[in-house]
């Protein structure tokens, strides 16, 4: 049990990589809770110090299970792990139609620096991050581990279509495949970063966005990636391009970037979109997601919190129907706040609230001129939304207990939902 919890633990407060690989950006709220985590951490560590120097028979029997069941853990191939007693936290998860889904994982396990022994105290422990990358051909149902990366953070994942698809990670790792996952091609980037929001337009151009404002860009297919860096140090969210030129990138503090030479420089239009609200001097906002549906119609969706005597957190949904020369606001009404979002088209749009405990989200039909509740499982807080069609959409439960997070899918357009543990759906590969 406190292997597990420590497992839990780090994986929250190692960073915030988890919650920036999940589509849920690092807020206050998710740096407290962060902060909470590391607190957890300590203590727990401290109990594995104590462990160390409690008399023999309690130690046999409690403290060495503590480090031997890590090290079963770690015996692994690459396309085969035994999950049991280990929580697992899902970063993201890419689909092409109501069938076919990849998604990206990491647990961590703990070592020692040598065997534990009764009375010894000399002993150390050692976090170790395995990166999963998983399939499903059912539409979530049941998955399959493709890949093991011990040693990784793997945090980003997106396919073209049922055969190509990229995974990223926290390092220069980057992976390729071409056979829709029974192999991977290891590619490297020329920079480390937090690569987390993946994004190909075909099997030949595409980007990656990293947490320090960092940007990749390749026209083959990854063969050659070349970098680009977006000026300031605030924290960029989300990125997407509409062509093989134009493209957009949002971020914390009302930060947003435009580029027309297919990411190789950067021009700064957040002070346009801050303009537009109505009292920008006494607003602070987050731009959490940018998304262009086709070659015209893109959306940014925003936390705004605007001061009135106190903070009154909104959902703005900025709009633009001429590829992004110019935009308008719209108030999404009864949101404190906003978490994510999901735009499929110019019409069909979902919203994730602001704040914790929420059980629902918004749906659009009109492009963002009225929205709907549609109501949530109980514990289904989602982060990462995901839609293929109408009817067929995803989305992640982050756990903050010991417990691996969990997939939520819907074939009725979100009407109702069905939660799936995936640590209890994987098949033999």
């Amino acid at each position: 049990m406190i292997l597990e919890g420590i497992q839990a633990m780090w994986i929250h407060s190692s960073s915030s990589r988890a919650l920036i690989a999940s589509g849920v950006q690092v807020t206050w709220h998710s740096r407290k809770r962060a902060a909470r985590h590391s607190i957890l951490l300590a203590v727990m560590l401290g109990m594995m110090t104590l462990c160390a120097r409690t008399d023999k028979q309690m130690q046999s029997h409690a403290c060495s299970s503590l480090f031997l069941q890590s090290e079963r853990d770690l015996k692994h191939s690459s396309s085969t792990l035994s999950l049991q007693g280990l929580k697992m936290d899902i970063q993201r998860i890419s689909g092409i139609d109501r069938e076919n889904l990849w998604a990206v994982a990491n647990v961590v396990t703990w070592g020692t620096n040598g065997k534990a022994q009764p009375g010894d105290v000399h002993l150390t422990a050692i976090p170790s991050s395995i990166g999963i990358i998983l399939s499903s051909t059912d539409g979530g149902q049941s998955w399959e581990i493709q890949r093991v990366e011990r040693g990784q953070f793997l945090c980003g994942v997106h396919f073209v279509d049922r055969l190509t698809g990229w995974v990223s990670s926290d390092s220069d790792l980057i992976l390729k495949t071409m056979n829709g996952g029974k192999s991977w091609i290891m590619q490297k980037a020329p920079a480390k970063s937090l690569w987390c929001d993946v994004q190909f337009i075909n099997s030949s151009q595409g980007w990656i966005l990293g947490a320090d404002g960092k940007v990749l860009r390749t026209e083959d297919g990854g063969g050659e990636w070349k970098l680009s860096q977006i000026a300031g140090k605030n924290q960029p969210f989300s990125l997407s391009f509409l062509d093989e030129n134009t493209g957009w990138v949002v971020g914390e503090n009302g930060i947003a970037y435009e580029s027309i030479d297919a990411g190789a420089h950067w021009r700064a239009r957040g002070h346009e979109l801050r303009a537009l609200l109505m009292n920008p001097a006494e607003s602070a906002i987050d731009f959490r997601v940018v998304k262009f549906v086709d070659s015209n119609v893109g959306f940014i969706a925003a936390d705004a919190l605007s001061k009135h005597g106190e903070f009154d957190a909104k959902a703005v949904l900025f709009k633009t129907v001429d590829g992004g020369r110019t935009w308008t606001t719209t108030i999404i009404p009864d949101l404190l706040g906003l978490r994510s979002a999901e735009f499929l088209s110019n019409a069909e749009a979902w919203i994730v609230p602001g704040g914790r405990g929420r059980t629902y989200i918004s749906q659009t039909k009109d492009g963002g001129e009225n929205w709907s509740p549609i109501q949530l499982p109980p514990n289904g807080e989602p982060g990462q939304l995901l839609f293929v069609d109408t009817n067929h959409g995803w989305f992640l439960n982050r756990s903050d207990t010991f417990s691996s997070d969990r997939i939520f899918r819907t074939n009725d357009g979100g009407k109702t939902w069905v939660g799936i543990n995936i640590t209890e759906r994987i098949v033999p590969h």
